[in-house]
């Protein structure tokens, strides 16, 4: 299938070039560093969304655009690329991706979890950043 073509032609893009750069380490250990890029993107960003940023900040469009491109690759392709990123790299799970298992769901693929995080993620950055431009003062 073509979606399937062009997911892989991403990952191995991607992991190619995270092979490349962290050549010194092991595959586990690159992904380890993936999966901590991958998780400290999303509980940094979020926090700095809401609790440092204000009004305007080009980083609150920024990562409102992250957050949308990350749910849109999610419906589209059905699965995370930094978690297929991650498995490219190693094929033992790291610590973080064993807690993840544990706590938020083994599924790689289609993972309900994560599309409902990254939607409600979407849609409530989303709002902010309306509110924001005033395009919701007069409703909220």
């Amino acid at each position: 299938m073509e979606i399937d073509k062009i997911e892989r032609g991403i990952t191995d893009f991607w992991t190619t070039l995270i092979k490349t750069l962290l050549f010194f380490l092991n595959g586990n250990q690159q992904s380890l560093f993936v999966s901590v890029i991958h998780y400290i993107i999303f509980i940094v960003g979020f926090y700095y969304f809401f609790f440092k940023s204000g009004p305007g900040d080009i980083f609150r469009v920024l990562f409102f655009f992250m957050v949308l491109l990350s749910v849109l690759c999610y419906f589209i392709f059905n699965k995370c690329f930094f978690t297929s990123i991650e498995l490219s790299l190693s094929k033992e799970k790291n610590p973080i991706q064993s807690f993840m298992d544990t706590y938020f769901g083994k599924e790689v693929e289609g993972n309900v979890t994560s599309k409902i995080i990254l939607s409600i993620g979407t849609i409530v950055t989303g709002i902010f950043l309306l509110k924001d431009y005033g395009f919701l003062n007069n409703f909220c």
